[in-house]
């Protein structure tokens, strides 16, 4: 089976439009998403909307769920000192331009994404197991710009495979 994982969409809508034009031409078996849809781009909405006309099963992301949980600001600067100053962005102005633009209907639909999604033997996370935040380490192969996430699922035993959405770089198979 052939599977498109899309993920890190973070509102920009041209963007995403060009992948679904993309995956219409290579004909995946199933599209999923793996999170953060909608904080800092220009059009979170009419790119939730979209995922929303799509059909596609997914996950939340962690800068989809720091719309409803600002408490978590403090852990994730205790977490990643170093990123304190985007930290502040994300949970702070980033965070209220978005909430406004979605409403709380979408944040509502965004609240409702499980954090694991399971197709067979593959489960689906943002980042890893049980943690939105801490993403594997890209494994850089000089055929490919980045391997793609798979690692044995320890949290989700019944699946042979993790794979997560939060790469931080492109892959194809």
């Amino acid at each position: 089976m052939r599977i498109a994982i899309v993920a890190d969409v973070h509102g920009n809508l041209t963007a995403f439009e060009a992948v679904v034009t993309d995956i219409g031409r290579r004909a995946p078996d199933l599209v999923v998403q793996g999170g953060d849809l909608a904080l800092m781009g220009p059009r979170p909405a009419q790119v939730i909307d979209r995922v929303r006309e799509l059909g596609w099963p997914g996950v939340v992301g962690n800068t989809d769920e720091l719309l409803w949980r600002p408490e978590g600001h403090e852990r994730q600067r205790e977490r990643a000192p170093q990123l304190a100053p985007l930290l502040s962005l994300l949970f702070g102005p980033f965070a209220a331009d978005t909430s406004e633009r979605l409403g709380e209907e979408r944040i509502e639909w965004l609240k409702a994404l499980p954090t694991e999604h399971r197709e067979g033997e593959l489960c689906l996370v943002h980042a890893r197991p049980g943690d939105l935040w801490r993403a594997p380490r890209c494994q850089r192969q000089p055929t490919t710009s980045c391997t793609p996430r798979t690692t044995n699922c320890r949290r989700a035993r019944s699946c042979s495979a993790t794979s997560t959405g939060s790469s931080r770089g492109p892959w194809v198979a």
